[in-house]
């Protein structure tokens, strides 16, 4: 089974600058997606917990945990992975 969904963002407490240690929130809608693949109709709600674990001159590494809901049931993801970007880190641009 393949889950070909797709999150609109509709609140976050990111902050602008990451450091060492931040935690934020991220709260969002769940639609599966269309032929085109943009999001379709709206099936659940999305809710994320994440930490800056690394934070470099070029981005940083971010762990989150994800929570997936939908009527039929729920699904909980854990992942980390490294966010490449402008230098809104804190830190001076590269």
């Amino acid at each position: 089974m393949v889950l070909d969904w797709a999150v609109t963002l509709k609140r976050g407490t990111k902050p602008l600058f990451v450091h060492d240690g931040d935690t934020w929130s991220l709260y969002g809608h769940l639609h599966e997606r269309t032929e085109d693949r943009g999001p379709g109709t709206k099936i659940g709600d999305m809710t994320a917990r994440c930490t800056a674990v690394l934070v470099h001159a070029r981005g940083h590494v971010r762990q989150c945990e994800r929570v997936l809901r939908t009527d039929t049931g729920h699904l909980s993801l854990t992942d980390a992975w490294t966010w490449r970007g402008p230098a809104r880190t804190g830190h001076p641009a590269p």
